[in-house]
């Protein structure tokens, strides 16, 4: 089956008539729709899928269920599919026409099948179904009926699923997760993959089984047969009363739910959405964002001892480093003292050795070792002993303990406290404005409570929902 021609008159964007060849030439046989957005792709799109399924276009995919839901149900969303141009010049009559070819139909000869669903916006309640057999109304189609003739012989609803959708709809069928999802996805590969004809061969079979057993048998058996068959019948037709009702209510609801979203936008430029129990959900916002922005002002004042030496922060460094300095000048006050005593214990002991008689030790010379043991004592055994300015004085004195606090305080200021002073404050002037936002929208909303154009509407609003 191949779609050679479609015709589009007054529907949605396409005024007038617009004849769509798809014929094509030698094997060259895709075609590309291309547009911008709002151009039209998806309203051709639809087109094809309301010429062949009409009312039921919403089971082929969710995208033509919630147009038909934004609208405000089916009946409002065909009045609303003719072309508005047209409808100011009084041309209320649109239709959506499919040309289609190499269609095989069992027993049926054809060249070619136009399916043409057309609605007069003025005077109809329904659309209207054509199906023409190479140009004539075909007998097989109004014995069947129109729908029935093209959802059996032309399209299923099922297989539309896999030839009318976008890019999106691939990705939705990999996400099927409930079972009536499964189940339709189920159906339609049934009918791509020809298990259908297997399942309606098996059902013949099973039919003309049956019809051996009725025919074998009893009286009494029968007569119970045919109170089954008028119990079927029966609620055959209660299905069928009960699924118009679900159609009808359908129909209902998505009046209703535009109706809804109307007053809705009404309220939001009135400044008054809002519920009582959103009203009541609000407050209690306003209670946490409370609770909070007290939280925060308690640390910000446990900060408060911090800050005066994060501004000092140059004189704080100082100060640290003084007390290094300290540190290091007590370091270097104790080996100063155990280099001059090993120096002293060293010489005295070197004079009182004997010495031969001819060994004579001046002044200079046993000042020349003095010095050199000195140094070299120094330089091998307290090479790291820090060396101070010899006018160093020492200011602070602090006790190992003192000395820690102060260390552990300069670097919490120098790590964690910026970035946790930054948060904070950044959170607390966050909660201060929701807060001031929401006591705003309180405000507001117990003003407009007192209007009563907006509580009459809320109240509607509710009645709907």
């Amino acid at each position: 089956m191949t779609i050679k021609e479609i015709k589009l008159y007054n529907f949605r964007i396409y005024k007038g008539e617009n004849k769509i060849d798809l014929s094509s030439a030698n094997k060259q046989n895709i075609f590309i729709v291309s547009g911008r957005n709002g151009f039209g792709k998806t309203t051709f799109l639809m087109s094809m899928v309301w010429c062949l399924y009409g009312r039921n276009m919403q089971e082929v995919d969710d995208l033509y269920k919630k147009e038909i839901e934004d609208q405000g149900g089916y009946s409002k969303y065909i009045a609303n599919s003719l072309n508005r141009l047209a409808k100011s010049e009084e041309d209320y009559n649109f239709h959506v026409s499919i040309k289609f070819v190499n269609v095989n139909i069992p027993e049926v000869p054809c060249k070619e099948i136009t399916v043409t669903r057309s609605y007069n916006a003025l005077t109809s309640t329904s659309e209207e179904v054509e199906v023409l057999i190479d140009g004539y109304p075909s007998e097989l189609a109004k014995e069947v009926g129109q729908e029935i003739f093209i959802r059996e012989f032309i399209m299923p609803i099922e297989i539309a699923k896999f030839f009318f959708f976008d890019a999106e709809k691939i990705v939705n069928l990999a996400e099927v997760t409930t079972t009536e999802q499964r189940k339709r996805l189920s159906r339609a590969y049934s009918e791509v993959l020809g298990i259908k004809k297997y399942e309606d061969i098996k059902g013949n079979l099973e039919n003309l089984q049956m019809k051996l057993r009725q025919e074998s048998a009893s009286a009494s058996e029968k007569t119970q047969l045919e109170q089954l068959k008028a119990d079927v019948v029966k609620y055959e037709i209660q299905i069928k009363e009960n699924e118009d009702k679900i159609t009808g209510f359908r129909e209902n609801r998505n009046e209703k739910n535009k109706e809804s979203r109307d007053i809705q936008e009404k309220l939001i430029k009135e400044g008054s959405l809002i519920t009582v129990e959103e009203l009541q959900k609000i407050r209690e916002t306003e209670d946490e964002l409370t609770r909070k922005q007290t939280s925060l002002q308690n640390e910000l004042k446990d900060s408060y001892d911090i800050i005066p030496f994060a501004i000092v922060g140059e004189k704080f460094l100082d100060v640290s480093k003084q007390l290094e300095n300290e540190n290091n000048f007590k370091t270097a006050q104790f080996k100063e003292e155990n280099v001059k005593g090993v120096t002293n214990k060293i010489l005295t002991d070197l004079l009182n050795t004997p010495k031969p008689d001819d060994l004579a030790i001046d002044h200079q010379v046993h000042k020349f070792y003095a010095n050199t043991f000195e140094k070299l004592i120094r330089k091998h055994f307290f090479s790291d002993t820090p060396q101070l300015p010899a006018d160093f004085k020492v200011i602070h004195e602090f006790s190992e303990t003192e000395k820690n606090e102060m260390l552990a305080l300069l670097s919490n200021i120098k790590l964690s406290f910026r970035e946790s002073f930054k948060r904070i404050n950044s959170e607390y002037n966050l909660a201060r404005n929701e807060l001031t936002a929401i006591r705003r929208r309180i405000k507001d909303a117990e003003t407009n409570q007192e209007n009563p154009i907006i509580a009459e509407l809320r109240k509607r609003k509710e009645e709907l929902d």
